[in-house]
């Protein structure tokens, strides 16, 4: 097991030569001869891929130098404890879900809702708190307040008479998985270090590891009862009904919110085109783009955009599906001879396909930044947050290996405890 670092300058190498050792830990010192000054490669390892190792490493790690002049090159100490979070996480997000199916099937007439089945089995953990733990009609009536001038004591005021009704508040009790109603933002950041591997003390791995126990135990012992307590559905059918119309609306305001802060008529057509190609097309399709302009001649470019949007639309949900429809609609088409420098772009396209896509990108990126202010700031936020309803919430997580993993993970945190 390993940390790596490049360090800049004699004096920070000095200072993790001289930093004293842990048994066990070796020190290795390589020189990188970069212009300009001298870098340093230093590694610290041990052997063996264990818990106590990483928590060895990790406790060694916090004493040495950082700033600008040191780059963490390999962290092999929080990769241990993200590999042991792994499965937490895991059990954390499928047994949210099934609570919420079960929470949600009280009322018969959900199982088959398009929407209720989208929060339960297609939406992104981000997305996923978004729908139950933000009010969206709580926050516009919190904008509307700060319309005009206002004074703290007013704002107070208006504050003290708003209501704020939580989804998760209709679905579940003040006794149903009180710890994660608590700590659900802590877990979400820690659910994305542990997903992009990032640096973890080992305070830190403790009070994960010890808090997302707590919560999946509490997950269960909601799927347990209701699943035992077979007045559970007619008590909480009504709540379930309310709930799948908070979802339904949720839904409609947020696709509202797309259609209605996108002004295009008012918008120059090479502005509003470049905006959407440079921000919902990826480099492939931009590639396609490139082939599907030749094919349409210059007349058909906002076409071709269509298609492109509607090639990635493959997959989406349904609701997505409906809101960048409605996008479409209102995309101008674009007379490319009053654009010279969309003009050089199409001609560009005789170039190798390689070329002519960075010619693209670079036009679709300079206009982007040229006409930005024209668009609302949030448009494009509102179309993203919409995209992101329709990502499996497994996808990357790898939940079948993970779990299949959790009990052999277990086990070998166990023993590693006890050695310690």
């Amino acid at each position: 097991m390993k940390i790596a670092f490049l360090v800049r300058g004699e004096k920070t190498k000095s200072a993790f030569a001289d930093a004293s050792l842990p048994d066990g830990v070796l020190r290795k010192i390589g020189t990188y001869k970069a212009d300009g000054g001298d870098l340093y490669f230093i590694d610290f390892s041990i052997s063996g891929e264990t818990l106590s190792n990483a928590r060895k490493l990790a406790s060694f790690r916090e004493g040495l130098p950082s700033g600008d002049d040191v780059r963490t090159l390999r962290d092999e100490a929080s990769a241990k404890f993200c590999d042991l979070l792994y499965p937490h996480f895991c059990r954390f997000e499928k047994g949210l879900r099934e609570a919420i199916t079960i929470a949600m099937c009280a009322e018969q007439g959900n199982f088959d809702d398009e929407h209720v089945v989208e929060l339960e089995e297609r939406l992104s953990l981000e997305a996923l708190y978004n729908v139950l733990f933000v009010d969206s009609q709580f926050v516009k009536d919190v904008r509307n307040l700060t319309k005009g001038n206002f004074t703290r004591e007013k704002l107070q005021e208006g504050l003290g008479k708003l209501n704020e009704r939580l989804l998760w508040d209709v679905l579940f009790g003040t006794e149903d998985m009180p710890t994660l109603r608590e700590n659900r933002i802590y877990i979400k950041d820690r659910r994305n270090d542990v997903m992009h591997y990032h640096k973890i003390t080992e305070d830190v791995f403790d009070s994960t590891r010890g808090l997302m126990k707590t919560v999946n135990a509490e997950i269960g012992q909601y799927l347990n009862r209701v699943r035992d307590d077979i007045s559970y559905p007619k008590a909480k059918a009504g709540d379930a009904k309310m709930a799948a119309k908070m979802i339904s609306e949720s839904y409609a305001d947020m696709l509202e919110g797309v259609r209605s802060s996108i002004d295009v008529s008012s918008l120059a057509d090479l502005s509003d085109f470049s905006r959407i190609v440079a921000e919902s097309v990826d480099s492939n399709a931009m590639s396609s783009l490139s082939r599907l302009a030749v094919n349409a001649g210059n007349s058909g470019i906002s076409q071709a955009a269509q298609k492109i949007v509607n090639q990635q639309a493959i997959g989406l949900s349904s609701s997505v599906t409906k809101a960048l429809a409605s996008f479409q609609t209102s995309m101008p088409k674009i007379d490319l001879g009053v654009s010279s420098a969309m003009q050089r772009a199409i001609e560009s396209l005789g170039a190798p396909q390689g070329a002519a896509t960075t010619s693209l990108a670079n036009l679709f990126s300079g206009a982007t930044d040229n006409y930005r202010n024209l668009m609302p700031d949030d448009a494009f936020d509102q179309i993203k947050l919409a995209a992101s309803t329709s990502m499996d919430f497994s996808a990357g997580l790898g939940i079948g290996t993970a779990l299949s993993q959790a009990m052999k993970n277990d086990n070998d945190d166990a023993s590693d405890e006890a050695r310690d």
